[in-house]
């Protein structure tokens, strides 16, 4: 898209340049050469999304038909035989779901010993291990894993509004509320707005993090509110990408009793 728009400009930077000279004899030589350049471009990008988009059908259909299981662990590994950082971290993603957080951190590990060039797989990485630890209630290990990574994800979090960017702010909410700091707590939660806002979707990760605090905060009634506000949203939302993220929805609202509510913790 960039270079599509990046290409598109050029042509409209030439042409506005050219325009005095239109009587001239070739005068159109160099627009038509930008204008073939773009389409070239164009192409040249839409065959990759083609090529992308076709290599990942199989997880598609998995997702869209059966939703995270162990078949769409085997259909990941089979569509990546040989994979990079990235790929390991979003299999551990989905390990984590399936409650697999033994394999969980082994494909962590693996993806440790790779060089991650670029800031989105480092963060991926960041956030799928700081909600491992959360998971497995390795709380202090978790906080110092934020402190670690905070700078380079807030650096993140300032050019991406995407759901690792959600998912830090969410797990930072957790964090200092556990760490007895509800103000920060929930400066993590207002700082999601921005990234809420571009995809509804991404408020129930916002949401599930604010009753965690309620619920870290002894304000049961506020976070059983936020819980069934949540409950009632899902049964009518309809915008999430496959209907397994749906399901991770509820599933997150379970765990996140599971872990704060100490309603649960007395029985």
């Amino acid at each position: 898209m960039t270079c599509l728009l990046l290409s598109l400009s050029i042509d409209i930077i030439v042409f506005a340049i050219d325009l005095p000279n239109i009587d001239v004899k070739g005068f159109w030589v160099p627009i038509l050469i930008s204008l073939v350049i773009t389409v070239v471009v164009m192409c040249i990008a839409l065959a990759m999304v083609y090529r992308v988009y076709k290599k990942n059908l199989p997880l598609f259909k998995v997702l869209d038909e059966k939703g995270i299981c162990d078949e769409l662990i085997d259909t990941y590994r089979s569509v990546f035989p040989r994979m990079n950082a990235m790929n390991h971290i979003v299999l551990a993603s989905y390990l984590q779901a399936l409650d697999r957080l033994d394999e969980t951190q082994q494909e962590l590990d693996i993806a440790e010993r790779y060089v991650m060039a670029d800031v989105r797989t480092k963060a991926y990485y960041s956030e799928i291990l700081i909600g491992l630890r959360i998971r497995q209630r390795r709380f202090d290990e978790a906080i110092m894993l934020y402190n670690n990574y905070n700078q380079m994800m807030e650096a993140y979090c300032r050019s991406n509004k995407d759901a690792i960017c959600v998912q830090h702010f969410a797990n930072g909410a957790v964090l200092y509320a556990y760490s007895g700091n509800f103000n920060a707590a929930m400066v993590c939660i207002r700082k999601t707005e921005a990234t809420v806002k571009k995809k509804r979707g991404f408020a129930f990760t916002r949401n599930t993090a604010l009753m965690a605090v309620y619920l870290i905060q002894g304000d049961l009634r506020s976070a059983d509110n936020i819980k069934n506000m949540m409950l009632a949203d899902l049964q009518t939302f309809d915008e999430f990408d496959f209907e397994a993220y749906k399901k991770l929805a509820y599933k997150d609202i379970e765990e996140t009793e599971k872990l704060f509510d100490p309603r649960l913790q007395a029985q």
